[in-house]
């Protein structure tokens, strides 16, 4: 009888225990997530450049916010290649 309330009592601490730590893991989770789940802080090149974050020296700029998304300057253009007449 002693046998099987000491089994019972380790099995009953084994399964406590493996909730526990899946209880860690879902809550870990949950807030690692509940982060990312907020509305960006920028839609816009213009917004993206306004709050600080870096500006790629590159053509067209481009501008890449904490989350690592990239904005493109809309306001960049390309001009057309025309060969000079002047000789």
């Amino acid at each position: 009888m002693d046998k099987l309330k000491q089994l019972l009592t380790t099995s009953t601490a084994k399964v406590l225990l493996i909730v526990l730590a899946l209880s860690l893991v879902v809550l870990v989770w949950v807030i690692r997530h509940k982060n990312s789940d907020t509305k960006y802080s920028t839609d816009s090149y213009a917004g993206c450049v306004s709050e600080g974050n870096p500006v790629l020296e590159s053509y067209p700029e481009q501008c890449i916010d904490k989350q690592g998304r990239h904005y493109t300057n809309p306001d960049a253009y390309l001009k057309p290649l025309v060969p000079s007449t002047n000789k």
